[in-house]
C-alpha cells in the first residue's frame, strides 16, 4: 500500500520534482561560477547508462 502511493506521488508530481533537480544544479553552477572555481567539464549521459 505504501509502495503505490510512493509511485502514485512521483506520477503526479513528476514534472515539479525534475524541475527542483533542473533547480539546484541551475543554482550549484551558478555559485561555483561567482566564486570563480571551474565545476569541471559538461557530460551528457545516454539513459540507457541509468
Amino acid at each position: 500500500m505504501l509502495e503505490s502511493k510512493r509511485l502514485y506521488f512521483i506520477r503526479i508530481n513528476q514534472l515539479k520534482l525534475q524541475v527542483d533537480k533542473y533547480c539546484n544544479l541551475h543554482q550549484s553552477t551558478n555559485n561555483a561560477q561567482s566564486q570563480g572555481s571551474n565545476s569541471g567539464k559538461r557530460v551528457i549521459l545516454p539513459s540507457t547508462l541509468v
